[in-house]
């Protein structure tokens, strides 16, 4: 519960942060700030939906309006279901790329994401003996988006997205993935311009 109350303190702070040297000067290469909360519909093995919520965050740099690289997290709720689900959250530790297709006010993107997820919960309940201990796993992302620019520094994005999660359990030495449809919606920042 820890590991969750640090992730969503800086899922806030580094935001804030951000914003708070928005109103500074203009250059080429900028700092950027992406918060976001969505939500993963899931289609189980008796074809019930399920939704699991995420909130993400990244910080980097936007080079040219165009492009933008950043390492991002947050907390997201992953399902694995054998008779019943299990919903234990992970903390993804990812590289966010973005493309702009535009330097308007009605901003498309397209966004990748790639990293590692680390799990908070390992220890799986004793009736499945065959899968003890569950550890995190990579996880991807790739999606389309829409930036709205509210005033020149604060953006609102919609995005929509498929991920795809790896869960590794100890024994056996076995892994399986979760596919899920991403949307989501936040706050585009562009902060200080030099770093």
């Amino acid at each position: 519960m820890k590991k969750i109350a640090v992730v969503l303190l800086m899922l806030f702070y580094l935001p804030c942060l951000i914003y708070s040297q928005a109103t500074t000067s203009s250059n080429s290469l900028k700092l950027i700030s992406i918060s976001e909360v969505g939500m993963l519909p899931v289609v189980g093995e008796n074809e019930a939906v399920n939704i699991s919520p995420l909130i993400n965050t990244a910080v980097g740099i936007q080079i040219d309006n165009v492009f933008s690289v950043g390492l991002g997290t947050g907390v997201k709720f992953v399902s694995i279901g054998f008779q019943e689900k299990i919903v234990y959250p992970h903390i993804p530790v990812v590289l966010d790329f973005r493309l702009l297709m535009s330097k308007e006010k009605h901003i498309p993107f397209f966004v990748l994401r790639a990293g590692y997820a680390f799990t908070t919960y390992t220890k799986l309940p004793t009736d499945y003996p065959e899968y003890d201990t569950v550890w995190g796993g990579l996880v991807f992302e790739g999606g389309l988006g829409y930036r709205y620019q509210i005033t020149e520094k604060l953006g609102l994005n919609l995005s929509l997205g498929y991920q795809g999660q790896q869960n590794q359990f100890s024994s056996p030495k076995i892994s399986g993935y979760v596919h899920q449809l991403a949307v989501k919606l936040g706050f585009h920042i562009l902060g200080k311009e030099k770093l």
